[in-house]
């Protein structure tokens, strides 16, 4: 695997490669078709960072058979993983080891825990219940899961990296940041789901995800500890900390909503079709990453505090298919019905309400 990235207003012609190996092996069964396993995982030899292994284990038994009667068929499941992520070829170009080794500052580099750009690695679990309530026209599944973050990619902005280390970003990639793994997290929450068929042709699906996020590890953390603990403020709103960079220690991640929620009403008919689908989010925490980019004494008045920045949204669609004949169908596609351009990272607003409408015309077959 190899990039090349040509920059020419800035003048910088990179290349790098990548030759990888991997090496996956899984066993999967099931003992008197009531309990199932899985087992497996692979080793990755990165040209990167090395040798790598991720195993799984995954578990499903079966107490109860699927059946026509109320409460017939019950299926638990537990799963458990490791993963790791590989940084992205351009992401290598924009290390901040390299940009700080480059300029000889091996002090920073042990105060901001700065290390070679590695994996990006996670521990997952989760447990489960899939319910038959009545029959198959009936289902509930719900779960609990506990996840582990760790050297997870962090982007350092331009304006941070003149904060915290006096570099002024001059040449592509380093014009726009720099990145590391600091990044460490735990997410755990409970998801459920419920889906009832009253009719053949009729369908309503809708869920509910609660997600619980606590960093134990940041770049914005980091640091505040290498300034003598004192943390990224804005002077016009004194005394409230701000991750500039990244959430803080004890924060929630960014742009990770703690309520989710999604629904669905489906008809699908011999000559019509018609679909019903909306998604629900609450408020996230986030940042303007506009630290020490003001033209101000202090550098950080367009810094806002994290908690909740990000809106909350309900992006609402629908869709309707008529079907003439084996060769004509019109279609009608609305998009965000409600018209919410709420923001997903800062700066690239959603589009608002759109609809488009057309003719598929199939030319011959049957």
């Amino acid at each position: 695997m190899t990039c090349s990235i040509t920059a020419g207003p800035f003048g910088s012609n990179d290349q790098l490669q990548r030759t990888n190996f991997q090496y996956t092996l899984q066993f999967q069964g099931d003992i008197k078709n009531r309990f199932f396993y899985s087992a497996g995982g692979a080793i990755e030899k990165n040209h990167l960072y090395g040798i790598a292994g991720t195993p799984r284990i995954g578990l499903a038994y079966v107490p109860m058979r699927p059946g026509t009667r109320v409460f017939r068929g019950t299926r638990l499941r537990v799963n458990v993983a490791t993963g790791v992520q590989e940084p992205s070829l351009a992401t290598e170009f924009e290390s901040l080891y390299k940009l700080l080794q480059e300029s000889g500052d091996t002090a920073d580099i042990a105060a901001f825990k700065v290390g070679p750009l590695g994996p990006e690695r996670s521990r997952t679990l989760d447990i489960g219940i899939d319910q038959n309530i009545l029959g198959q026209k009936l289902i509930f599944k719900g779960g609990y899961f506990h996840n582990q973050f760790s050297h997870q990619l962090e982007f350092v902005e331009k304006g941070d990296l003149k904060t915290y280390f006096g570099i002024v970003p001059t040449g592509y990639p380093s014009f726009f940041g720099a990145d590391l793994n600091s990044l460490a997290f735990r997410a755990q929450g409970v998801e459920s789901e419920l889906q009832y068929q009253p009719f053949s042709h009729f369908f309503l699906r809708g869920g509910y995800t609660f997600l619980d996020t606590v960093v134990s590890q940041s770049f914005a953390s980091d640091a505040t500890k290498a300034r003598g603990g004192v943390p990224t403020t804005n002077p016009n709103l004194p005394g409230i900390p701000i991750g500039s960079t990244s959430p803080l220690v004890g924060a929630r991640v960014f742009r990770r909503p703690p309520h989710t929620g999604f629904f669905a009403v489906q008809y699908s008919g011999s000559n019509f079709s018609a679909a019903f689908k909306g998604a629900l989010a609450s408020r996230a925490d986030d940042s303007t990453f506009l630290g020490g980019l003001d033209t101000t004494l202090s550098g950080n008045t367009l810094l806002l505090p994290n908690r909740d920045l990000d809106h909350g949204f309900a992006k609402i669609d629908a869709n309707f298919v008529y079907r003439a004949n084996n060769h004509v169908s019109v279609f009608t596609q609305f998009d965000n019905l409600l018209s919410q351009q709420h923001i997903g990272p800062i700066g690239y607003p959603s589009l608002p309400f759109t609809f488009r409408t057309g003719l598929k015309i199939r030319i011959g077959g049957e």
